[in-house]
């Protein structure tokens, strides 16, 4: 036998790398202990108790579906000045014409006239601060006008004076000074009737009875009135800076 002859391996692969690495048998592998038994259901926690409809509180946190609109809709009306008339609001025509429907759901549209409305009502309350005399009358009035016609005045004047009725402190007075193309009361799904022309010509005495309440909370309308030939200059007379 030299260093060229064969080696022969006992034992196979498995039990040589064995023996090289120490690895002993720790004996014959005895049957896995029983498991545990499984301890008994445990019965279902019972249900929490639901509270009384009676004695939930409903609020403006809780109902998070209906929004400012629908709050004014539902609120008791103030008392209305006698000799004013009384008229709704056609819903289904503000629907038809894409404006805010004061009792339905808040749109983005409803959002965004929220955030325009806050941004005048901060603006109208840093003017009053000022307390003076004119400082008062240009904090109470918001004029919406714009420079070529057709650019959505009466509809950006509709849906700020919806949402400006949602507040709880003011009063809102939608007046229709747009002679040339008066539709505020159509828009509303409202009757004509004499309006601000009327009062500043003479023909009605009293602006107050011009006025329509609507059944919005704190929403009034002054239509325009019935036209003339000299609607400009009755709107740039004293009479008029007195009525408004």
């Amino acid at each position: 036998m030299n260093d060229q002859t064969p080696r022969r391996y006992r034992g196979t692969l498995l039990e040589r790398a064995a023996a090289q690495f120490h690895y002993a048998p720790t004996g014959p592998v005895g049957p896995a202990a029983p498991a545990a038994p499984l301890s008994p259901p445990v019965a279902p926690a019972p249900k929490a108790q639901q509270p009384d409809p009676a004695y939930i509180r409903d609020g403006p946190a809780l109902r998070r579906g209906a929004g400012e609109y629908e709050q004014a809709s539902i609120a008791v009306p103030q008392q209305r000045d006698e000799g004013r008339r009384m008229v709704p609001i056609d819903r289904a025509a503000l629907r038809a014409g894409g404006m805010i429907v004061p009792g339905g759901q808040i749109t983005p549209l409803a959002e965004e006239f929220r955030m325009v409305k806050r941004q005048l009502l901060l603006t109208a309350r840093a003017v009053a601060a000022k307390d003076t005399a004119k400082a008062a009358d240009r904090a109470r009035m918001v004029l919406v006008c714009s420079a070529n016609p057709d650019e959505g005045k009466t509809f950006c004047a509709i849906n700020l004076a919806l949402s400006m009725a949602a507040e709880k402190d003011v009063e809102i007075l939608l007046v229709d000074a747009d002679f040339a193309k008066p539709d505020i009361l159509e828009r509303l799904g409202m009757p004509s009737g004499p309006g601000l022309l009327d009062a500043l010509s003479g023909a009605v005495a009293d602006v107050e009875d011009c006025i329509i309440d609507t059944d919005v909370p704190q929403l009034s309308v002054l239509p325009a009135g019935a036209k003339s030939v000299s609607d400009t200059e009755l709107l740039a007379s004293d009479r008029a800076r007195a009525i408004l």
